[in-house]
C-alpha cells in the first residue's frame, strides 16, 4: 500500500534510473539475474503449484520495494539516524513479547494467536549428542510469522545498535542509555531464540566492530559490553539455551547440519 501511493505521488522510473546509476552496472546486473532466478522458481517443476510459486515471489522481493522508498526518502544522515532509532526503540515491545514466549512456553503462543500459529513455531531437537535427556528447544516468534524472520530482525538490529551506541556522534546521554538498554533486551531475545546462524553473524559483526575502530575506549566498553550481557542472559535463560549454542563446538555435527543440507536444498 505504501509503494502504490509512492507509485502515484513519484516519477518511479527516474528513481529506478537514479537508482540505478548509485549501484552501478555491476551490482546492478547481479540483483536482475536474481531477480530472473526468483522468477523462474514459479515454474519449478518441484514445486507443489504456481501459487506457491508466486509466493515465494512475492516473500523473496517484498522487501526490495522498500530498497526504493529507502533510497528516495532516507536523503541524508539525520534521518537514517532518527530511522534506525526508532527501529530500536520499537524493538523494545516486541523484544520483551518475545521473551515471555521463552518464559511461558508454546502453550502461551496458541493462547495468543490460536492453534494455527503451531506451523509458525519451530521445536528444534536438542542434539542427542550434547544432551540425551534434554527435551526440544521452543524456537519464539516476536511479532513475526516464522523464527527466521525473527531472527534476522535481532541480528541486524544488534548491528545498528553497535553502531549508534559506539560510532555515531549527537546522542544525547540518555539516549545512550536508552539504547544499550535495547542492545541488552536483543541479545537476550537473540539468545532466547536459538538461531546459531544469526548468532554467528552477529558475532562476527561485533569482531568487525572491534577490528576497524579506531577508538580503543569504545572497543573496550563493547567487549565488556558483549561478555557481560552474554554472560548474563545465558545464567538467566538457562541450560536450555546453554546446551543450544554449545552444539556449535562440535564440529562434525555443524558439517552434516549445514553443508550436506544446503547442497540438497541448492540442488532442488
Amino acid at each position: 500500500l505504501t509503494f502504490f501511493f509512492f507509485m502515484s505521488k513519484e516519477h518511479l522510473f527516474q528513481w529506478i534510473s537514479a537508482l540505478y546509476e548509485r549501484f552501478g552496472p555491476g551490482a546492478w546486473l547481479s540483483a536482475m539475474a536474481f531477480l530472473l532466478v526468483g522468477f523462474l522458481q514459479i515454474f519449478n517443476p518441484l514445486s507443489p503449484g504456481l501459487l506457491v510459486g508466486i509466493l515465494g515471489m512475492k516473500i523473496l522481493y517484498l522487501y526490495w520495494l522498500l530498497l526504493l522508498l529507502g533510497f528516495a526518502y532516507i536523503d541524508s544522515f539525520e534521518r537514517l539516524l532518527g530511522w534506525l532509532k526508532m527501529i530500536l526503540y520499537a524493538s523494545i515491545p516486541v523484544n520483551i513479547f518475545g521473551i515471555m514466549q521463552y518464559i511461558k512456553g508454546p502453550d502461551f503462543l496458541v493462547s495468543v494467536f490460536g492453534p494455527q500459529i503451531e506451523r509458525a513455531i519451530n521445536m528444534a531437537a536438542l542434539e542427542v549428542a550434547i544432551n540425551p535427556t534434554t527435551e526440544s528447544f521452543l524456537r519464539i516468534i516476536g511479532t513475526f510469522a516464522s523464527t527466521g524472520q525473527y531472527a534476522d530482525f535481532l541480528a541486524f538490529n544488534g548491528m545498528f545498535g553497535i553502531a549508534l551506541i559506539f560510532s555515531v556522534t549527537g546522542i544525547r546521554r540518555w539516549e545512550r542509555f536508552l539504547l544499550i538498554f535495547c542492545q541488552a533486551l536483543n541479545f537476550v531475545a537473540l539468545l532466547a531464540a536459538g538461531s546459531r546462524s544469526r548468532f554467528i553473524c552477529f558475532m562476527l559483526a561485533l569482531v568487525f566492530f572491534i577490528f576497524l575502530c579506531r577508538r580503543s575506549r569504545a572497543v573496550l566498553v563493547s567487549i565488556f559490553m558483549a561478555g557481560l550481557i552474554f554472560y548474563g542472559a545465558f545464567t538467566w535463560l538457562g541450560q536450555g539455551v546453554i546446551l543450544r549454542y554449545k552444539v556449535l563446538g562440535h564440529s562434525q555435527l555443524v558439517k552434516e547440519r549445514t553443508l550436506s543440507t544446503t547442497s540438497k536444498m541448492f540442488f532442488e
